[in-house]
């Protein structure tokens, strides 16, 4: 009985080891990640923005130098509805750079094309929501 309980005692401990393993690897996300999601925070958070704007189709940037697609030092984009003024944007992307400010773009995407018209540099993370309800005409706060 001794051996049997000891064996049992070493396998539940070995298959918690690597299930907490496994957890810590599907909680682990890359900076680009963490960069996008301090972005969203800093804006409301992801569910005020779909609240208040409708956003859809979030998606996180890499650093550059991580691949291909890296810019900056991270950042996210998001689509919403277009506002019903003439010109206004439908499409914002949000990226980190060097200086420990953000570049903010925003554009129009109809069908297959996309137009940008509007790029901000520079701007402080206090500023986020100030330029994006300008840009946009969508407010994120009452």
């Amino acid at each position: 009985m001794y051996v049997a309980t000891q064996i049992d005692e070493e396998r539940l401990d070995r298959d918690s080891r690597l299930t907490n393993k496994k957890r810590e690897e599907s909680r682990a996300v890359s900076k680009g990640q963490q960069v996008a999601r301090t972005i969203l925070e800093q804006l409301g958070g992801q569910a005020k923005l779909r609240m208040m704007t409708g956003a859809k189709h979030f998606a996180s940037y890499s650093p550059a130098g991580e691949n291909k697609c890296g810019e900056g030092c991270g950042g996210v984009s998001f689509r919403f509805p277009k506002p019903q003024h003439k010109g206004s944007p439908n499409y914002c992307k949000v990226i980190l750079n060097q200086l420990d400010t953000y570049d903010v773009t925003f554009g129009v995407i109809r069908k297959y094309e996309y137009t940008e018209t509007k790029t901000l540099n520079n701007i402080y993370c206090d500023q986020l929501i100030e330029t994006f309800e300008s840009a946009t005409g969508l407010y994120l706060t009452f």
